[in-house]
């Protein structure tokens, strides 16, 4: 998280299927002309990284895009400067900032995309993309979760709902970009 800034994609797990699934969505994401970024796909430490699970795995390597850099907007005869520098620099760092920040952005669109596409050719889907639900639409209470404690967020709920509370949960998949129009609308019940 000390990264948000950087300007690469941030996309958090909430298991080791996950994990996988979301690793081979990356190089789509990454690779696609509207973003041209690195996708980080977070793991939890220890939790994720040292536990064992299975995961379902086929060929997943004609779902990968081959890379084509065109995108033309970042590309310029003057060079950009992505560091701070003094002097005539100073306002590039400020163009490439921007630039950065809109790919970043239109990330967004094409992270759902691609969690559509991937869920058509094999089954597994994670929320929208940015932002998973589970029994928000009568929830009176709703907890947020982000990464691996999400899954004991999901056990707990699922045991609430049997004893009669209404509660739901919101995992938040993706810290950048922030699904803050999603997050800004939502209301529990």
């Amino acid at each position: 998280m000390t990264g948000r800034d950087l300007g690469w994609i941030q996309l958090y797990v909430e298991s080791n299927q996950e994990a996988l699934d979301t690793i081979i969505q990356a190089y789509r994401i990454a690779e696609d002309q509207k973003v041209l970024l690195p996708v980080m796909v977070c793991i939890d430490g220890f939790y994720i990284t040292h536990t064992t699970e299975w995961c379902k795995s086929r060929s997943r390597l004609t779902w990968i895009n081959s890379f084509r850099f065109m995108n033309r907007s970042m590309l310029s005869l003057t060079p950009i400067i992505p560091w701070p520098s003094p002097g005539r620099h100073f306002r590039r760092k400020y163009g490439y900032e921007f630039l950065k920040n809109e790919a970043v952005i239109r990330g967004g669109e094409v992270i759902k995309q691609a969690n559509d596409e991937y869920a058509a050719m094999f089954g597994r889907k994670y929320g929208n993309g940015l932002v998973e639900k589970l029994y928000c639409d009568d929830a009176e209470v709703v907890l947020v979760t982000m990464g691996s404690m999400s899954g004991n967020a999901r056990i707990a709920i699922e045991q609430m709902r049997a004893e009669g509370w209404r509660v739901g949960l919101v995992r938040v998949r993706s810290f950048r970009p922030f699904p803050k129009p999603i997050l800004s609308n939502f209301r529990a019940g």
